[in-house]
């Protein structure tokens, strides 16, 4: 990786409403005055384009590029960051290095839009818990969640952590119910990163910050989403009813 982008406002996995405005803000690295290009593809054909330069330090955001977000479904977000600014090493030549977001899939990750003021997809699990890691060392975390009304359809879910997209794809609902597993030694051998040392002890344990976003795309055309954050142990599911 020579290169690569921290996004900064909308995340992988970031659930927004209709009405919502995307606003699209990230840090590049190294930090450069890159260039930087986003294409947001969404439900029947809606594209949206966002170019420009960060500034001298690799920030990037321009507020005239938001827009409101109106139709609801799953979006795609592909990032691209080309360095072509002078370093301090001297000017680059081509072909100049390129990043994008990292554990990017298709170039980008996905956001997910729900109808405002839709009901939330159904958890088994209290909105506060701790998960039991004592003396088993560090665990799979399996979360379940069920569809408002009984629907079917196809379950969309992202898991990452500030920087990184961790893991990404589809699960399917059984008896109106889908589980998502988040592995993390599974991904520290991908994302070194991950911490499995623990908060506070010299047991292993979840010590990163992890969100688990999840969307139902129903059979009916409903779209309905949540989302679990993970604070080291802590599992922290916010109260949308």
């Amino acid at each position: 990786i020579d290169a690569f982008v921290v996004p900064l406002a909308v995340r992988p996995g970031t659930i927004l409403e209709s009405g919502d405005t995307f606003s699209f803000s990230a840090q590049l690295a190294p930090t450069l005055p890159g260039r930087v290009d986003v294409t947001i593809s969404g439900p029947g054909g809606i594209t949206n384009a966002i170019s420009g330069r960060a500034n001298a330090i690799g920030y990037y955001y321009d507020p005239s590029q938001d827009f409101l977000i109106e139709t609801p479904g799953l979006y795609h977000v592909s990032v691209t960051a080309t360095f072509d600014s002078p370093t301090s090493a001297g000017p680059m030549s081509e072909p100049f290095p390129t990043g994008t977001v990292l554990g990017a899939v298709e170039g980008g990750f996905d956001v997910y839009v729900v109808p405002r003021n839709s009901p939330p997809l159904k958890t088994a699990h209290p909105q506060w818990s701790v998960l039991d890691e004592v003396n088993k060392g560090v665990q799979d975390v399996t979360l379940m969640v069920g569809s408002p009304e009984e629907q079917q359809g196809k379950v969309h879910f992202t898991i990452g952590m500030p920087g990184h997209l961790l893991d990404s794809g589809t699960v399917d609902l059984t008896d109106s119910w889908a589980r998502i597993v988040y592995e993390p030694l599974a991904l520290k051998k991908i994302f070194p990163n991950i911490d499995i040392s623990g908060r506070l002890s010299d047991v292993s344990g979840l010590a990163d910050t992890v969100w688990i976003n999840v969307l139902l795309e129903a059979d009916d055309g409903g779209f309905y989403a949540r989302q679990f954050t993970l604070q080291g142990p802590d599992l922290l599911i916010p109260l949308l009813e």
